[in-house]
């Protein structure tokens, strides 16, 4: 992973449960990394956000 000091850092994936476990994987890691995107990008889609492709 690029440093990503200084940086916030948010996890996704589909549907939010790959990234929550990504998550504790990092802070297990001892990495700086607080944030996912609960409910995955199928919920940033369903809320209507914006989607770059």
């Amino acid at each position: 992973m690029p440093d990503a000091k200084g940086k916030r850092v948010v996890l996704q994936c589909a549907g939010g449960v790959r990234s929550v476990r990504a998550l504790e994987a990092c802070q297990a890691a001892g990495l700086d990394i607080t944030d996912h995107l609960a409910g995955g990008i199928k919920a940033w889609h369903a809320a209507g956000l914006p989607i770059v492709r």
